[in-house]
């Protein structure tokens, strides 16, 4: 797509997303990679919004597509806590201030017309950022929310978070992007 948008497609139970999913739009980053093409179970970062000094669950991004919410620090920030982790991809989850076609994501945080969002981040620091990272909407992240098998939890200092719940042997969860 142009624009700065990318497909992101998911399925619960099934072998091909492409094949057999549902659809959305995704904004990807202005300076981060344009193009690309992701299947992967998704898990939900805890913090589910990447802004504590330690990513609880990091061990479990290995090979997966990681889930954060946007919250309040910039977006290149918490990806870059996840670099090290070997995850294939990031999906942040918008809050609510995207508007559904992009066309408003914040300030700062770009739109459609931006070519993507975080726009006015430093090329630099994106060149660093090897793996794809797509921002949805908030409809679409309460759509995979409700998809991927998800439980709230009570966690000192962090509050109720939400955590992945994975099955022993089998992938409960296929996204793509």
């Amino acid at each position: 797509l142009d624009n700065g948008l990318s497909i992101v497609s998911f399925c619960q139970d099934c072998p091909d997303p492409r094949l057999e999913g549902s659809i959305a739009k995704g904004l990807h980053p202005k300076h981060g990679i344009q193009e690309f093409q992701v299947v992967g179970t998704l898990v939900y970062c805890v913090p589910n919004n990447a802004e504590s000094r330690k990513i609880l669950n990091i061990h479990h991004f290995k090979n997966r597509i990681v889930l954060i919410d946007r919250g309040n620090k910039g977006l290149i920030e918490k990806v870059e806590k996840v670099l090290d982790s070997d995850a294939v991809a990031v999906i942040i989850a918008d809050d609510g201030r995207c508007k559904e076609d992009f066309s408003y994501c914040g300030i700062q945080a770009g739109s459609i017309h931006d070519g993507g969002f975080a726009p006015s981040d430093e090329i630099s620091r994106w060149r660093d950022i090897d793996i794809p990272v797509v921002l949805v909407t908030v409809r679409t992240a309460d759509i995979l929310r409700k998809t991927m098998g998800i439980r709230k939890v009570d966690i000192p200092k962090l509050g109720r978070q939400n955590i992945t719940i994975f099955h022993h042997g089998k992938e409960q969860y296929k996204d793509e992007l």
